[in-house]
């Protein structure tokens, strides 16, 4: 699952990429030694550290080569969606995610698993689904007074809050929901995801102390890797009984890293099922350009 921010619960959805404009429907499978190349415009509002940046990403020869613009504030490189090698780890199992042999077809891109010691190989398939963002204004986005439910469209527009409330995006601009396709329940991550932390115990006491103590939070744990030799645990965060975040967390050679959870089978896109949130952090070049215009004009 994507995690949520200690300071801020966002409703869940996969954050960071997104896709828009990837030519031609036609499969191109990289990694082999084809000549083809692949490009897809990706834009990242990287709220966190307050920047915001435009990444522009090419799949040629089944390697990922990116090239971060900030726009706003200081950039400080990705998170959570990383260009490096990543840990795979499921029950009983253990493997890499490369950036080769990637498949791009359409708004579809597939990433290739290889388990550890073995020629065995799964995919993992992300399906970008678009949404119309046109009329969507920042005020889309936000708590009923009754319920205190989470409702609407959830985008850049809401985090800035000199952006006028009743601001709306344009014609033609669209977000994409990803849903996830997977064979098996995992986890993934990198170097980059290391916290400092050398026990998983430490982790989830100081995780749950950060958490506002408004919220009801739940602890789940495992092991994972062959013969369970790798604890793990994920932390929901619920707000009204309506889960609003989650943060997962592996204790990995000796190191506690932070963790992308995956489901098997298909997600659903970046939607909350009892709520009806759309999280449009994914967004195309016409609502980027419209929100660096507006983000600019008003900061």
């Amino acid at each position: 699952m994507p995690t949520a921010k200690l300071t801020y619960l966002l409703p869940i959805g996969l954050a960071a990429l997104m896709l828009s404009g990837c030519g031609s429907d036609d499969d191109n499978f990289f990694g082999s030694g084809g000549s083809s190349s692949r490009s897809i415009s990706v834009n990242q509002f990287d709220t966190d550290s307050g920047a915001i940046a435009r990444i522009k990403t090419t799949y040629q020869r089944g390697e990922r080569n990116w090239q971060p613009t900030s726009l706003v504030g200081n950039y400080t490189g990705q998170k959570g969606n990383e260009p490096e090698r990543s840990i795979v780890l499921a029950n009983n199992f253990e493997g890499t995610m490369e950036n080769k042999d990637i498949t791009v077809s359409g708004n579809q891109v597939s990433r290739t698993i290889y388990q550890k010691n073995s020629n065995a190989a799964s995919k993992l398939t992300i399906d970008y689904q678009e949404f119309d963002l046109e009329g969507i204004s920042a005020d889309s986005y936000k708590k009923e007074s009754v319920s205190n439910k989470r409702v609407g469209v959830l985008t850049d527009l809401y985090s800035f809050p000199r952006v006028p409330s009743d601001l709306a995006f344009d014609r033609g601009a669209k977000c994409f929901t990803p849903v996830i396709n997977s064979d098996r329940e995992l986890v993934y991550f990198n170097e980059k995801n290391s916290t400092g932390y050398q026990k998983l115990n430490d982790w989830v006491r100081v995780t749950e102390n950060a958490v506002n103590s408004n919220y009801t939070k739940s602890v789940i744990t495992t092991s994972l890797g062959f013969n369970k030799a790798y604890p793990a645990a994920e932390i929901n965060i619920y707000d009204n009984n309506q889960l609003i975040g989650s943060y997962n967390a592996v204790e990995y050679s000796g190191r506690v890293y932070t963790t992308t959870h995956i489901k098997s089978g298909q997600t659903t896109p970046n939607r909350n099922a009892s709520t009806g949130v759309v999280d449009c952090t994914l967004i195309n070049d016409t609502a980027a350009d419209f929100l660096q215009e507006k983000i600019q004009q008003y900061y």
